[in-house]
């Protein structure tokens, strides 16, 4: 019997996202805590494929003299270091066979030498994050491989504190450009492989946050904010001076303040202090809330929100009150405090006000959204003709 043996993924062909990581985080706010960009001038060398195992280039005292130099952040192909950038809208770079990547895969062996800041205090951990690699990347720090990443505009993570020295260190990136994330990237867009975003060291001392969020709801019927901070990983306190406010990390406070707007984009300076970090905070106050869950608010106003195919709908007040309507087929229904005209005619979501009159529209079809400009184009079923049409609907009144 004959087997056929399917080649065993490489690991920049393997659909996870990668190894060695931290949990993702977003971002991390401006603080009292040691930060060191590594941006700057990396030793570089351009290979034509991917298929290299040899990392000899990742360990301490590598010769690495007759290799170019790039900036990170940056792109390769933009530095004059070899290939050259290539846009694409609608069909891939490569033959298209998920999750795999041709083997002609351009990879860009990166080198940075650097050493600590005298002034960090070593009591803690220590973060290497990059905020954007194209496509997939390996990363080894003294020679002791972190992990690698897929995820070209996702940050990414390493804890490094036991690995540092405070001299000498050596970071090594090997960066593939193409991997099985760019099944996943493509759309309209140029290809650009390297270390585009910045890297950066991050010193976290015992006591400072793992990660923190700040809840700042507005109240417009009494004009009060309430703050509330959660502090993952540490206690501590929540200031906000021109409030008066301090309070523990986790307790909601409420008081007087003026919203943040998109007119008045009014903010509060504060802080959150642990005992590990002093981290600064912008706080504006502002909530937003879908009353009516029938329409989103979309800024610039239009139809939307229409529940179709239904045999009957029903209004109501909060005494019951109302009234049903049914219809002899499948109707459309909508409920709104503003006509259609007004609906056309606001630019913005300020210019549309609600009134105290409920607008109901009962319709019998409704024109579905596509075009082949861009996609497919309406479907047949959701094509309305010019031709007669007769509706009919027996009302009921409620309560």
């Amino acid at each position: 019997m004959n087997r056929t043996r399917t080649p065993a993924l490489t690991w920049y062909e393997d659909m996870g996202p990668g190894s060695g990581g931290l949990e993702p985080r977003a971002w991390y706010a401006g603080s009292d805590a040691g930060r060191m960009p590594l941006n700057g001038k990396w030793l570089f060398r351009l290979s034509p494929g991917a298929a290299t195992r040899d990392e000899s280039f990742a360990r301490p005292g590598f010769d690495a003299s007759g290799w170019a130099t790039v900036e990170v952040p940056g792109h390769w192909v933009l530095q004059g270091a070899g290939g050259a950038p290539a846009y694409t809208n609608v069909v891939y770079p490569f033959p298209v066979d998920p999750p795999r990547v041709p083997a002609a895969n351009p990879t860009g062996n990166h080198l940075r030498t650097f050493d600590l800041p005298a002034g960090w205090a070593g009591d803690g951990d220590v973060v290497l994050r990059f905020d954007g690699v194209e496509s997939c990347a390996r990363v080894w720090l003294n020679g002791r491989e972190l992990g690698a990443f897929k995820g070209s505009r996702l940050p990414h993570e390493f804890a490094v504190g036991g690995l540092l020295r405070a001299e000498g260190n050596v970071l090594a990136v090997r960066v593939h450009q193409w991997s099985s994330g760019s099944y996943l990237e493509d759309q309209d867009q140029w290809w650009l492989p390297g270390i585009f975003r910045d890297v950066t060291l991050l010193e976290r001392p015992r006591g400072a946050p793992r990660d923190f969020f700040v809840h700042a709801g507005y109240d417009h019927r009494g004009g009060s904010g309430t703050l509330r901070v959660e502090c993952e990983g540490a206690e501590g306190r929540v200031l906000v001076p021109e409030l008066g406010v301090d309070v523990a990390t986790g307790e909601a406070v409420t008081v007087a303040v003026e919203p943040w707007t998109a007119e008045t984009p009014r903010l509060y300076d504060g802080e959150l202090v642990t005992s590990g970090e002093r981290i600064g905070l912008r706080v504006g106050f502002r909530s937003v809330v879908v009353e009516d869950a029938m329409q989103t608010p979309y800024v610039r106003p239009q139809e939307n929100g229409a529940r179709a195919d239904l045999r009957w709908a029903k209004l109501t007040d909060g005494s019951g009150a109302g009234v049903r309507a049914e219809g002899g087929a499948p109707i459309w229904f909508t409920a709104r405090r503003w006509t259609s005209e007004q609906l056309d005619a606001a630019e913005h979501r300020p210019g549309l006000r609600a009134g105290e009159t409920v607008w109901v529209n009962l319709d019998h079809a409704v024109q579905g959204l596509g075009s082949q400009s861009c996609g497919p184009g309406v479907l047949p079923e959701y094509r309305l003709d010019a031709r007669a049409a007769e509706l009919s609907f027996v009302f009921t009144p409620l309560g």
